[in-house]
This record gives structure tokens, C-alpha cells and sequence, in this order.
């Protein structure tokens, strides 16, 4: 079939098809009763169009089949069907309570006459020519009773206009458009049909436009669908919404476009670098220059970690679904934490830090929350307000206990500085992702403008609020104040003792580890070797547990487990091991994956390990955890 057989075919059914979706869902004035008969008129029009085209196709056959035929004959039947749909609509308009009477069911039993005959004369071909018929090169003729379908439609037209001027649904003047429109119809397409043997030209088309247009002008609704499509003000609102959606749209896809070039650029940099200094320590036996270039591709290699886990950080956030992990903890501690790191960067560039450090601030100090973040909130702010400073700039921070209310206490802080300040075109934009006040600022300053966005979604978790005032050129000021729930006295939690790092040794220790990447699982073998321990690598959680329930009692003295691996991850293993009646059961577990949240480290806890650490791969800090278990 050709393109414009296709059109010639189908434009004007789906043009009906259209008006009738256009009755659906343009028309507040129909009741439901109605709408279920659009709807199956609908499906019965899609049907009719589908097996009309599927049939075309079987014409280009060299040979007749029973499925021509077969779609042929659902075709001629279904289309007297759909007037004879809004037949049973139009009577049923009158039918408000729906029960009808012996009169009424016989009506309706005889209209369904033509429907039946025009059904027989559909498949009359698989048992007699007098309808129509393929011969043996599959071309088609029509039998003495040809028109069988089309009768019986035009029918239908006469008995629907007949019913719509009894019942005066239409006005008068329409009545006679419509009445002269119907008697045509039969005439017109019988005669193009039989003068340019075209089947069903404009056939399906005309009755469902007729129908349709003649159904939806009773009771002016029609007229009250085309008023309302240009003053019903719910439309208009939909359209303004329709446009405020789509400008949307087009920023959000902006707003991707440009992510993924700053990711591109940002990442590709120090991976760039990490592979030059790499490419030169391959060319150069230099020892000074390796060790040099090491220590260039380890602060590389810092940056793009930072990048990576700052994008999944956002992520996270931005999760609704996602809750905080909260726990108690010491807020001093985390102030303490956070100036002792600022102050090291605040030396390093040259700025001076002025904390105004009162004790008696801190009424509760024991609350519940999340000091991960508490800490990335602050070392956020501090270190914008260091970097985006001038050297021999100050910096000012300050804590406030703001009040308490039943079991829940608020403070704030405020960290000020003098440094270059910010514009008030960039401060309404200054919490979005990936948004600098110029890109010189990525370089200058090394940023990819993650760290205000993510402050600000942690403040939203935790049910904070963020402040900024701000001048160009003469310095900015940030608020930051959380309501944290107070810890009570009893379940206040004990300080741990500090470890004595100089002195650990894991030398001897017999540890399996369950590492399924190969590169990952020789790194950490060949570290942990270098301290001494005893390492028995496998590559997934299976023979993690296998080699565990073949050995002797005591074999190995510690577990290294990753999470993410094939056969059986990580979290499967550590239970399947808990549950084993073995009495080194309870086996000290690490988790070692870079699974690095805080809710994966709960699920590590739940699974039964004994401890969480992230990659990549820290070895001081492994001995230290290993040490602490054994």
C-alpha cells in the first residue's frame, strides 16, 4: 500500500475518529452513560480501521486467504455498527432510569436486523459468491448483493435522522442539512465506488462525521464544546499551565545540557592529568620526578573523588524518599571538628579566623542528628568564605542557642567574611547546581558550584533554614539554623576511648576477603600483605561463604567484604555466615565497598558486620578497624 493510497484510505476516518475524541474530552455536558457509548463507539471505529488496512495489505497477495476474507467480513460488519451505537445512544437519552420496557426491547431486537444481515454478507464468502468474492489471482468482485453493507448502513442514517426529528434533538433548520446529508451519503458513495472501484471511499468517514455532528448538536452541545474550546476559563488556565510546562521543560533540559558539559570538562581535567603524569612516569626512571609526579596524580585523584561523591551527595539529597540517618552525638565535637580544619585552610591561603568561641552557648549539647552533614554544612560555607576571599581577608564565625521548645533545641550559625562578595543577579541562583557567579570562578577558585546546592538540600532535610546577605566587593554573611531533637541525660552516649594508632600491628592476622574486582582485590592484598596480615582472596559472597564453612574453626581470624558483587552480594553473605552453628559464628566483618552512604553503612550493621568503611581504599584507616575488632 502507498503513502497516498494510505491517505486516501484513512484521512477522513481519522478525521472522524478525532471528532469523536473531541466529544470525550471537550465536552463537560456529557454524562457518563454517554461517555461509555463514545468510548465503545470509539474502539469499535479503531477495530474497523485496523482490519481495513490489515486487509489492504492482504490484497497484494498472489493468492486469496481466509484471513482477506476474514478481515474483509469484520470490516463490512462493524461499520453499520457504529451507527447502529448511536442509535442505542440517541434512545437511551430519554432512558433516565435506565429499565426498559417489553416495547422498548423489541425495538431494539429489530434494529439489530441490518447489523446481522450486514455480518452474514461480511463472511458470506467462505460459503457463497452472492455478497462478493476473490478469485484465484486474489482480485475482488462483487456478487449480486454487493452493497449489502452500505444498504444497510444508509438504513441506520435513516432511522438515526428519523428518531433525532421525533424526538426535535436538532434544531430545524439543522434538521434539514442533516436529513439532505444522509440521503446523499448512500447515493455518493455507492456511485464512486462502483465508477472508480474504490471500496468505502469516504464511507466510514461521512457516517461517523454525520453521526457525530448530528449527535453532538442535540441540545447545543456541540455549540457549547466550540464556546467553551475559546472561553471556558478552565481551558485557558490549562493552556497557560500547558505553556508554564513546556518553558519548564525546555529550562530543565538546559539546565542537563549544561550539567553534562561541566561534568564533561570537570572530570575530564583531572582524569587528563592523572593520565599525562602516568604517560611520564613510564618514560622517566627519575626517582625524584615519580615520586613528584605521584603526589601531583594523588591530589588529582582527590579532586575527581571529591567531584564524584559531591554528584552522588546531590543525588542522594534530592531523593524525597530518602530520609536522614540520625544518631546522637555532641554538637561541641562537631564545632570543634570543623574549626580545626577550617583553621588549617584559613593559614594556608593567608586569611585570618576569628571564632567566638562561649561554652555557654551550647545548653544542650547532646542532640540527635546527622554530624556528617552538620560537619559538610559548615566546611562548606567556612571554606567558600576562605576561597572567595582576599589574602590578609577576615573571617568570622559564631554559634547562638536560639531557643528550645518541648524536647527539640535550635542554633544557629553565622559565618561572615570580607572577601569579594556576591551580586544580587547571583544570589537568587546561588543554592542552584553547577551555577557559579562567572565561569572564570571554576578556574580560579577550582569549583564546579556543587557545594551551596547540597548545603542548602541538607538544610531542607534537616528542617533548617539558610540566610544570605550579601554586597559585591564588600563581603557576604551566612545564617544556618536546625532544630535538632535533645538527647536525654540517661541515654547521652559515652565518649570512646582514643586508640593508640603507633603502636597497632596486624601482623599475622588471617583475613578472607571478598573483593569481585580484580585490580581492587590485589591493591588491598598487596597492602594489607605489606602490614603483615594473611590475606585469602575470593570474588563474590558464594565462595566467600563456602571457603568459610569448608575450613577448620578459627582459620581465619577477621572477614573483608565487599557488597556489590555477582552470585551472592555482600549483605546476603555476612548473614548466610551469621546463621552458620559454627562457634566463630560471630567472626569480626568488615564491610569494605564503595557503597558509601550513610543508610548502606545501616545495612551493612543490619546484615550483621561488625563495621562500614568506603572506598577508596584507606589503609591506615583499615588497620585501625581491623585492630579495634580483633
Amino acid at each position: 500500500m502507498t503513502i497516498q493510497e494510505f491517505i486516501l484510505n484513512n484521512l477522513a476516518p481519522l478525521m472522524g475518529v478525532l471528532f469523536l475524541l473531541t466529544a470525550l474530552f471537550r465536552n463537560e455536558t456529557l454524562e457518563a452513560r454517554e461517555k461509555k457509548y463514545l468510548k465503545i463507539i470509539l474502539g469499535v471505529e479503531f477495530a474497523e480501521l485496523i482490519a481495513y488496512n490489515l486487509e489492504l495489505i492482504t490484497a497484494s497477495w498472489d493468492h486469496p486467504t481466509a484471513l482477506r476474507i476474514l478481515l474483509s467480513g469484520i470490516g463490512y460488519s462493524l461499520r453499520p455498527l457504529i451507527v447502529y451505537l448511536f442509535i442505542m445512544l440517541v434512545l437511551h437519552m430519554n432512558d433516565n432510569d435506565g429499565k426498559l420496557t417489553a416495547k422498548q426491547k423489541r425495538t431494539r431486537l429489530l434494529l439489530l436486523i441490518p447489523e446481522a444481515l450486514a455480518f452474514l454478507g461480511g463472511f458470506s464468502p467462505f460459503f457463497t459468491d452472492t455478497v462478493y468474492y476473490y478469485d484465484s489471482a486474489n482480485v475482488f468482485h462483487r456478487g449480486p448483493l454487493g452493497y449489502d453493507s452500505q444498504v444497510m448502513t444508509a438504513i441506520y442514517l435513516v432511522i438515526i435522522v428519523a428518531l433525532a426529528v421525533r424526538k426535535h434533538i436538532l434544531e430545524k433548520q439543522m434538521e434539514r442539512k442533516i436529513m439532505l446529508l444522509v440521503a446523499m451519503y448512500p447515493i455518493l458513495a455507492m456511485s464512486l465506488e462502483a465508477a472508480f472501484n474504490v471500496r468505502s471511499i469516504g464511507g466510514t468517514a461521512i457516517v461517523f462525521s454525520t453521526i457525530f455532528f448530528l449527535y453532538g448538536l442535540q441540545v447545543g452541545k456541540l455549540k457549547n464544546t466550540i464556546y467553551a474550546l475559546s472561553e471556558n476559563e478552565t481551558l485557558k488556565n490549562t493552556m497557560a499551565k500547558l505553556e508554564a510546562a513546556k518553558k519548564e521543560a525546555e529550562r530543565a533540559n538546559a539546565a542537563k545540557s549544561d550539567f553534562l558539559s561541566r561534568m564533561s570538562h570537570d572530570m575530564r581535567t583531572p582524569l587528563n592529568g592523572i593520565i599525562g603524569i602516568l604517560e611520564i612516569n613510564s618514560r622517566h626512571n627519575d626517582p625524584v620526578l615519580q615520586e613528584e609526579n605521584r603526589k601531583k596524580a594523588k591530589v588529582a585523584a582527590d579532586h575527581l573523588l571529591s567531584l564524584i561523591n559531591d554528584v552522588l551527595e546531590l543525588s542522594k539529597l534530592e531523593d524525597s524518599r530518602t530520609p536522614l540517618v540520625t544518631e546522637p552525638f555532641d554538637i561541641r565535637t562537631v564545632a570543634s571538628d570543623v574549626m580545626t580544619m577550617v583553621r588549617i585552610r584559613a593559614a594556608e591561603s593567608g586569611v585570618t579566623l576569628e571564632y567566638d568561641e562561649d561554652p555557654t552557648v551550647f545548653v544542650h549539647p547532646y542532640v540527635y542528628g546527622n554530624p556528617l552533614y552538620l560537619r559538610q554544612i559548615f566546611l562548606n560555607i567556612a571554606g567558600n568564605a576562605i576561597k572567595y576571599n582576599r589574602p590578609g581577608g577576615t573571617v568570622w564565625g559564631r554559634i547562638d542557642y536560639e531557643g528550645e521548645e518541648g524536647d527539640t533545641v535550635t542554633y544557629s550559625c553565622t559565618i561572615t567574611d570580607n572577601g569579594i562578595g556576591i551580586s544580587e543577579e547571583f544570589l537568587a541562583h546561588i543554592f542552584e547546581p553547577f551555577v557559579q557567579a562567572n565561569n572564570g570562578a571554576r578556574t580560579t577558585y577550582q569549583g564546579v558550584g556543587l557545594g551551596m546546592s547540597i548545603v542548602k538540600s541538607i538544610v531542607d532535610k534537616m528542617g533548617g533554614k539558610i540566610d544570605v546577605k550579601s554586597k559585591l566587593g564588600e563581603g557576604s554573611t551566612f545564617k544556618v539554623t536546625i532544630p535538632n531533637k535533645i538527647v536525654p541525660d540517661e541515654l547521652i552516649p559515652k565518649k570512646p576511648e582514643t586508640a593508640d594508632i603507633s603502636n597497632i600491628s596486624i601482623k599475622g592476622t588471617r583475613i578472607l576477603m571478598a573483593e569481585d574486582n580484580q585490580l581492587n582485590s590485589e591493591i588491598a592484598q598487596y597492602l594489607l600483605e605489606d602490614s603483615g596480615a594473611i590475606v585469602t582472596p575470593v570474588s563474590n559472597g558464594r565462595e566467600c561463604v563456602d571457603v568459610y564453612k569448608n575450613s577448620e574453626e578459627g582459620t581465619f581470624d577477621l572477614i573483608l567484604m565487599d557488597i556489590m558483587m555477582p552470585v551472592m552480594d555482600g549483605l546476603t553473605a555476612a548473614r548466610e555466615i551469621r546463621s552458620c552453628e559454627r562457634r566463630d559464628a560471630d567472626i569480626p566483618i568488615i564491610a569494605m565497598t564503595a557503597n558509601a552512604f550513610s543508610e548502606d553503612a545501616k545495612m551493612s550493621r543490619e546484615a550483621g558486620m561488625n563495621a562500614h568503611l568506603a572506598k577508596p581504599l584507606d589503609i591506615n584507616e583499615l588497620i585501625v578497624a581491623i585492630a579495634k575488632l580483633l
